[in-house]
């Protein structure tokens, strides 16, 4: 595994916000608070980012508080892995470049209502998505799964593939999802340690990849299956950015 030329040292760490920190690969993200404040100013429509992230575990603010967290910071660092903060709560998820980032954002009068909703619409997405390289995936938590949450996507009970989170501020909301395509040991690895630090509950094996289940679902060919179900139930029209679409279609 290839670590990365510059780790966050922990000063950095406690200040930073967002999923979209030091991530790429070769290209530079807005991070998602900056995103969501623009969205609410400009009341901008629903639009997404896509992406490949580099070596990260990303800490929630609940990882924070507990006695093990700097010791999990250094066990990341010391596995290649950048350490950041993401504002959703929950618990630590790690990601590589063999990963795909979903981002959605949208303004929003009230962008509480409908946090449920918004959790099945993207969870059905994604389940369409994959079915489409041949993953078949049910809506819901595995045992000992990282992050675990209701909304997670799992193979036949045996464990995770796809995490799903949202983030509220003021005017506006963001949804991500994440889904680990291929060669899942180092997330394994990293996340063993680091749970074990935070004294949280984990079975690496939990942790699947989606090329693990059918060859068809590499990064590219998920991308590709990805935007076509977007198109689909949404509408895009691609922007400047690689990484951005805009929607036509509105979700509150």
């Amino acid at each position: 595994m290839t670590s990365q030329s510059t780790l966050a040292s922990r000063d950095d760490l406690l200040s930073v916000r967002g999923w979209t920190l030091d991530i790429g690969p070769n290209n530079s993200l807005e991070s998602d608070r900056d995103v969501m404040s623009r969205v609410a100013q400009e009341k901008s429509g629903l639009f997404v980012r896509i992406y490949q992230p580099n070596y990260i575990v990303a800490f929630s603010s609940r990882d924070r508080s507990r006695v093990g967290f700097d010791r999990a910071i250094d066990v990341a660092i010391s596995q290649g892995f950048v350490p950041v903060m993401r504002a959703p709560g929950g618990q630590a998820v790690a990601y590589h470049p063999e990963s795909l980032c979903l981002e959605l954002f949208s303004s929003a009068p009230n962008p509480h209502a409908e946090i449920e909703s918004r959790f099945q619409l993207i969870a059905e997405l994604m389940q369409r998505t994959l079915s489409r390289l041949g993953v078949n995936l049910e809506i819901g938590e595995t045992p000992d799964e990282y992050c675990p949450g209701r909304y997670s996507l799992n193979f036949m009970g045996k464990g995770k593939v796809v995490g799903t989170a949202q983030r509220i501020n003021s005017g506006a909301w963001m949804f991500g999802a994440g889904i680990i395509c291929s060669n899942p040991a180092p997330l394994r690895e990293v996340l063993r340690s680091v749970y074990s630090e935070l004294g949280l509950a984990f079975l690496p094996e939990t942790i699947l990849a989606t090329s693990d289940i059918s060859p068809l679902a590499t990064v590219e060919n998920l991308k590709d299956a990805l935007v076509a179900e977007l198109d689909l139930l949404f509408g895009i029209h691609k922007t400047k950015s690689q990484n951005y679409f805009s929607l036509g279609n509105e979700i509150r």
